[in-house]
């Protein structure tokens, strides 16, 4: 693993993040200074459910994906949470064919930088377009026999990879229930990791 290329990367989500906090269209986070304080939110309203979902199949490959979420916002910015990971991993061709089941977690940090970016050329304010940026680091139970090295099979037949992933993505939160969808970098280059880059997740949240 390269950590200079990660801290690299660390580095520069920081300082996009902070940049960020200068939004193209101001929301409603600005108060007047002498407004008296808002009460306090029960840690319970600041829970967010959702997950990720998706199914592929073509003529070698069939992918089914259901991975449910909890995160807990820690401001109109910040999200932090995981997910569970459940897949199905089929491969076919005129050599061999297997069917496999992947699972793990994937804890994860988003970030929004931009937020009513749809207000930039459209009055409807019915909804929010958001831009943020999102590191994740993905833990994958995988069986060695297909994506490991099978002599080492000795072992244990299934074995687990980490992987850093690092991208960006779009919201449209229509009052804390929305859709995003996001593209992401596998930066560690894990040679056992079954995707390749980038990757595009669809998700949802309330």
């Amino acid at each position: 693993m390269n950590y200079k290329r990660l801290t690299v990367l660390f580095g520069f989500f920081f300082f996009v993040a902070i940049l960020g906090q200068a939004q193209f269209i101001p929301d409603d986070d600005t108060t007047a200074t002498n407004e008296p304080a808002k009460p306090s939110v029960d840690w319970k309203e600041k829970l967010v459910f959702g997950g990720n979902f998706g199914f592929v199949s073509g003529q070698n490959l069939t992918e089914a994906e259901v991975s449910p979420m909890i995160g807990y916002r820690v401001d109109k910015r910040l999200l932090l949470g995981d997910y569970l990971i459940f897949q199905y991993y089929g491969y076919r061709d005129y050599i061999s064919q297997f069917s496999t089941t992947i699972y793990g977690t994937r804890p994860f940090a988003q970030y929004l930088l931009f937020n009513n970016i749809n207000q930039l050329f459209s009055d409807d304010d019915s909804y929010s377009l958001g831009f943020y940026g999102r590191i994740e680091s993905e833990l994958l139970n995988l069986d060695r026999r297909y994506f490991g090295n099978p002599y080492l099979i000795g072992f244990g037949t299934r074995m687990w990879i980490e992987t850093l992933l690092v991208g960006v993505g779009l919201q449209e939160d229509y009052g804390g229930t929305g859709l995003n969808i996001s593209i992401l970098w596998d930066v560690s280059q894990n040679i056992y990791y079954p995707y390749a880059n980038p990757q595009i997740r669809f998700g949802f949240y309330f």
